[in-house]
This record gives structure tokens, sequence and C-alpha cells, in this order.
């Protein structure tokens, strides 16, 4: 028995025939002929598996539709009574794209094709995040499927789709089920997270570590030099309630350095474009300078591109920015700021670090 036993199903196919031949006609001399006078110039066939109808039009196009009116195998034979589950919107379905942190949620339908009643109808496995049925679980908290569906009877759950990363995200829905030759009715979906992430940055204002605390996330060597402040002399934070500062000794360059696993929030960028968004400010007390560069690398560590701009300077909070699209196959973005003194000891200060992607 072949894998379409115990199905009903509607083929319709399009054929192309040549153009009629254009041959004068005994009775009035004019107007196309046909081999077979019965069907008034039209072809019909059939191939033992059902009914065949044909039309031509006229141009000579032929469309022939085939209904098969109950399940056949090899031998033609109609197998009796057994229950087959189908997703009649479409396999794979894909639900388009939502925002990410927002809710969408899919109405699917399933339908049985077969000639008995498919019982027991209840998932294979959990569903993975971000997709869930609404409620948590089967067929979720709008569906009005049950463990029973009739032949040609169809229901409809419901799914709800979360994105939490960006990019396309794929999942399986497996529906077991007793009565038929198939055990179980398998869904791919299909999806995309788009927007913009939140700051992937950790304690990019100092917002963690508190006053005099060591900034987290930043990796500053075996010299921790850089704090957090809330108040700095005539120095006060740009954005919120602390800053990460540094004074260093005489004519001494330090750096800091924070790596962000771009993957974690991500679905492979080598599969469509993400935008990187960068920011960060600065300023010193006189005429110190900041060095400010972001690095993409791959996996194995190796630099892609890099925004290295001109270092920052001057007594006022200054914003150093860089957007662009992330190179493909990048999968670590790596943030560096160094104090460049320019006399005597180097006093900096940081503030709002931040680094998004859009899609």
């Amino acid at each position: 028995m072949t894998a379409l036993a115990a199905l009903r199903r509607l083929t319709v196919a399009l054929a192309t025939a040549a153009a009629c031949s254009e041959t004068p006609n005994s009775g009035d001399g004019q107007g196309p002929t046909s081999d077979d006078s019965s069907t008034g110039g039209e072809d019909s066939t059939s191939d033992g598996d059902g009914t065949t109808a044909s039309s031509a039009n006229s141009s000579g196009a032929v469309f022939t539709a085939t209904v098969l009116t109950a399940a056949d195998d090899d031998t033609g034979t109609t197998a009796p009574g057994s229950a087959r589950l189908v997703y009649p919107g479409g396999n794979p379905l894909d639900l388009l794209f939502e925002q990410l942190g927002s809710t969408d949620i899919a109405a699917i339908e399933l339908l049985n094709v077969g000639t008995a009643a498919a019982t027991a109808i209840a998932p294979a496995r959990a569903l993975v995040p971000p997709f869930a049925f609404t409620g948590d679980s089967f067929p979720g908290a709008l569906g009005n499927c049950t463990d029973t569906l009739e032949a040609g009877e169809m229901c409809s759950f419901h799914v709800a789709f979360t994105p939490l990363s960006l990019g396309p995200l794929e999942a399986s829905i497996a529906l077991a089920y007793d009565g038929g030759d198939e055990t179980v009715a398998v869904l791919q979906l299909l999806a995309e997270g788009r927007g913009t992430t939140d700051n992937l940055v950790q304690d990019g204002g100092a917002e963690r570590c508190g006053e005099g605390g060591d900034p987290a996330g930043w990796d500053q060597g075996a010299a921790v030099h850089w704090t957090c402040t809330m108040d700095a002399g005539d120095v006060t934070p740009h954005g919120g309630a602390t800053m990460l500062a540094v004074s260093l000794p005489d004519d001494a360059t330090f750096s800091m350095t924070h790596a962000i696993d771009l993957g974690a929030h991500t679905a492979g960028i080598e599969q469509r474009q993400v935008t990187g968004i960068f920011s960060v400010w600065t300023r010193s007390l006189d005429a110190d300078q900041a060095g400010i560069a972001l690095a993409y690398l791959d996996a194995a560590g190796r630099t892609i591109e890099t925004f290295d701009p001109a270092p920052q300077t001057g007594p006022v909070w200054t914003e150093t920015a860089d957007e662009r699209l992330v190179p493909a196959n990048a999968v670590t973005a790596e943030i560096t700021i160094r104090c460049l003194p320019q006399a005597g000891e180097c006093d900096l200060y940081v503030d709002d670090v931040a680094l998004t992607l859009m899609r």
C-alpha cells in the first residue's frame, strides 16, 4: 500500500495540448473538426483511479481535473476504514514575523481526510520555545480540537509565538493518533523574530556595580583601575546615577574590554541582515583622551570588521557612535575602552555604553 493509502484527494493537473487541426468541415466548409464527434472537440480520458473530466479552451489548452473518490493502493483497490490527519493550511506553515517580546497567536486547522475516526489525538512531544500552545496545553485556550476527529471533520488548535531573538526560527508540531496507517501528523512551523534587542552590554552605565565597585562583565586584565562612581567632583553621570571612571598613574594607559555573544541573541547572522547599533559617551577633566573600538569576531576569534575612530577628548560629554550591518559569520562583538593620558594621570569617565541589534 502506498503512503497515499486511505486518502481522499483532489488532484488538478494542467496539460497543454496541441491546437486543434483546422480542416474544412464537410457540412459548411469551415470550422475545426474532431476525431471524436461525440465530444464536440473535447478529449476525455480516465486512468482507472477515479473520474476524469476535460475541456478545451479557444487556444487548444486542455485543463484536466482528476477526482480520486477514495484512497487507493498500488493495485487500485480502496483501503478500508482508516484515519489520516493533515494540516490543510499548508506544511510547512509560515507564521511570518513578530516583533521581539510580542506574541502572535496562530489558529491551525487539523483535518481528517481518511474514512474512519482518528482517536487518542494528543501531542507526541512538547513544543519548544518560543512556540507554545496557548494556555500551555493542546488544543490551546481557544482551540476546539478534542482527542477524537471523525472522518471528513476539521478542528483547530492555537499556537503562540513569542520571539526573544532575531532571525529565522523553526519548530515542529507532532500529533499522535490512533485509527490510521500513520500514527503521527507532523507540521513544520516557520517564523522570524524582528525588531531591536535590549542593550547587550553589561553594566554599560555602571548600574550594577554601585559606588566604588568593579564594572560587571568587563575584563581589565590583572590590574583593576576602572571603578563605578556616582559623583567625581565636577563630573556627574551622563544618563543614570552612576558612571565608569578611571584615575591612573602618570603616563599609564589602561583598557577594559567587554565581549558579547551574538549567538545568544540571533539565529544565524549569515542567514539575514542584522544591524548593530553602538553608542558610548565619554568625557575627561582636561585633555585626556578616550580610545573606543568595536570589533566583530568569527568563531575562531579572528577579527572580521572593526570600528576604531579617532580618540575623543574634552571636558564635556561626547558621544561615539556606529551603525552598520553585522558581518556575516560574526559570533562575538568586543568593545574596548582605553584611557589615553596626555599629561600626568588619566582621568576619564564613561557612561551609557550600548550595543543593540536590529532586524
